[in-house]
């Protein structure tokens, strides 16, 4: 029995969207679960019906579960939802004992360049409708389906799937969760009781992770406006406002670069590499831009996009936000975007270069910069945010907002980007 998402959403996920399973087996209904809630149930083929993941962006947990005629589970998948996914997934589903298809997604939509399905390491022919016929095998030992897609950019997809015999997978999973805090030789057997989930649960902490930073810039206004306000004086010199040793900074643009495939079409942000967090902030603030991408400026969005993956790398974050007047075209406005870095746990600082502005009173707290003085005073808060960041792994794989500190955690200590931001 096997059971696989054909619908794959990578990418940024709000509102009611289509989605399709693949279904191999004996199932009498498929159960169809957000976060732990039964959205759907899907009694035959066609295994498809539409899911609505709420008009704000949060990350979610989209279940499967095949049934069978007393509504005993079979087997189940799962994807997550608005948290961090590689840029292309290729998912195998089994049509029966000897067919096999291949399904995949990749945000810019391009076909790969070269696919490849292997059984137990040899070579199997797709064809056009991605399906390709099983050899005669022995069902009663484990067998290895593996697919890898290889797409532009070096870009590549591999999925394995175990079936036959009593094949089955295990695996230990972790939940990175960033802490301020807490003190500098404090480790996990210090923190056990000190965190649960959302009905008073206690979780176990595995580990404490001492490592890097990643600092995520979107500046709104253009380089030479703010090399004016930041020009240095005799009186106030230029600091590099660096980072400290080891941590890395990404910049991303606000522009999106739009990808047609088929009837689904999907933006995206260039994000630069990493670069050494001591070389400093300040070139980048005043350097130039992305090449503008074929669409209008959508900066809320590229906050949204950021935080999505300074929470990827499981590394202590933030994400500083240059905002001013500009039009902002974004799907989702600054407070749906704050709840969401909120929902994600990456905290996030909004600068403004202009006192007047009255966009930026839409993203809460904003620090006004007039001069070199204060936006080093800016930085030295951000800097220090992060510097007082640890990331704590807890046992199992939980949806980020569902982790709370338990009454015993010590006084102090806060779960880093976890704020309030009223709902709509």
């Amino acid at each position: 029995m096997h059971i696989a998402f054909l619908t794959l959403f990578l990418g940024l996920t709000s509102g009611v969207q289509p989605f399709e399973l693949s279904v191999s087996g004996p199932a009498a209904s498929i159960e169809v679960l957000l976060d732990g809630a039964v959205a759907q149930r899907l009694n035959g083929p066609p295994w498809k019906g539409n899911i609505d993941f709420g008009p704000d962006l949060a990350p979610h947990e989209l279940v499967a579960r095949a049934l069978d005629a007393s509504g005993k589970e079979i087997t189940r998948t799962r994807q997550g939802i608005n948290m961090p996914r590689p840029p292309a997934e290729v998912e195998i589903a089994l049509e029966g004992p000897r067919t096999v298809r291949l399904s995949w997604e990749r945000l810019t939509h391009e076909p790969p360049v070269q696919t490849t399905l292997t059984l137990d390491g040899q070579e199997l022919q797709l064809d056009g409708d991605r399906r390709a016929s099983l050899p005669a095998y022995d069902p009663g030992s484990t067998h290895v389906l593996t697919a890898e897609l290889r797409f532009p950019s070096n870009i590549v997809a591999r999925k394995d799937l175990i079936f036959g015999g009593e094949a089955g997978e295990t695996h230990t999973e972790l939940t990175a969760v960033p802490v301020e805090g807490l003190k500098a030789r404090q480790r996990a057997a210090d923190l056990q009781g000190w965190f649960v989930k959302e009905d008073g649960a206690p979780l176990e902490v595995v580990a404490v992770d001492d490592g890097p930073a990643e600092l995520y810039l979107v500046r709104v206004p253009e380089a030479e406006l703010v090399k004016a306000r930041l020009r240095p004086t005799a009186i106030q010199p230029a600091s590099p406002l660096p980072l400290e040793k080891g941590d890395l900074l990404r910049i991303v643009s606000i522009h999106p670069k739009g990808f047609q495939g088929g009837e689904t079409r999907s933006s995206l942000f260039d994000l630069s590499q990493h670069f050494p967090g001591q070389d400093g902030l300040r070139r980048y603030l005043i350097a130039g831009s992305f090449p503008q991408g074929n669409g209008p400026a959508r900066p809320g969005d590229a906050v949204a996009v950021a935080g999505l993956h300074a929470m990827g790398g499981a590394h202590r974050r933030a994400v500083v936000l240059v905002v001013d007047d500009s039009k902002d075209a974004s799907l989702y406005d600054p407070a749906a975007v704050r709840r969401y870095l909120s929902a994600i746990r990456v905290p996030l600082f909004v600068w403004t270069l202009n006192e007047e502005a009255t966009r930026r009173k839409a993203w809460g707290e904003t620090t006004i910069i007039y001069d070199t003085a204060s936006l080093e005073r800016a930085f030295h808060k951000v800097r220090t945010a992060l510097n007082r960041q640890r990331i704590v792994w807890i046992e199992g794989r939980h949806l980020p907002q569902s982790i709370h500190l338990a009454p015993r955690a010590a006084k102090g200590v806060e779960i880093a980007g976890a704020v309030d931001v009223p709902a709509r």
